[in-house]
């Protein structure tokens, strides 16, 4: 009997063990922007990603992948990169704009909240652009949702970054780091743990009886 009830406390333990795991299967992350400009002129396609004026178009491409938790990694949360065919003193303009992170748990763990969201907002500004010379400089990068919960972990956003394309060239980025934390226990892993430790308190209640 006494094995018996060690088997039930292990069994228990290990079904806890399993069902907190399930919680943080798989996680994905999409990426979308939106920009505006307070410069005249400046042509805004969010659905595009671009922001043009004359002939220089800046276009941020959002971008996705895969988290695994528990981990902190700096992740390429958009890509930046603008071309132009001006000429004489070229093209200047300010691009604002708002990154947008979902974290979506896949498969959904059941009770918890399967999506969460982190964003952060800065300034791209755009300094007498060409087809020759130019710049295009990052600036202000901010949190705006630091913290959020998907699939019962919980995620958190710091340090945004950019780096700046060359026009005609070389494209750039925004990134941010991004941390995993443990998983919080569903319901059913509590549960679960209380059958396996009140299994152990019936084996020592046991002990005790036999022992009086």
């Amino acid at each position: 009997m006494q094995k018996r009830f060690v088997g039930l406390g292990t069994l228990a333990c290990a079904l806890a063990m399993v069902v907190s795991g399930r919680a943080d299967a798989a996680y994905t992350y999409t990426t979308s922007f939106v920009l505006s400009s307070p410069t005249p002129g400046v042509v805004i396609n969010n659905a595009l990603g671009t922001a043009t004026l004359g002939t220089t178009v800046v276009t941020f491409s959002p971008q996705a992948g895969g988290k695994a938790v528990p981990s902190t990694n700096s992740l390429n949360l958009g890509d930046v990169t603008a071309v132009s065919a001006g000429t004489g003193l070229g093209d200047s303009f300010v691009i604002n704009f708002t990154d947008t992170t979902t974290i979506t748990n896949v498969p959904l763990p059941g009770t918890a909240l399967p999506l969460g969201t982190l964003s952060f907002s800065g300034t791209y500004t755009v300094s007498n652009a060409t087809g020759t010379t130019g710049t295009v400089i990052p600036t202000s990068l901010a949190v705006v949702t630091g913290s959020t919960t998907a699939g019962g972990v919980p995620f958190t956003l710091t340090s945004p970054n950019g780096s700046n394309p060359t026009i005609n060239g070389a494209g750039g980025n925004v990134s941010a780091v991004i941390t995993a934390l443990s998983p919080v226990p569903a319901p059913t892993s509590v549960v679960m743990l209380g059958l396996g430790m009140g299994a152990m308190g019936l084996v020592r209640v046991r002990r005790r009886f036999l022992a009086a």
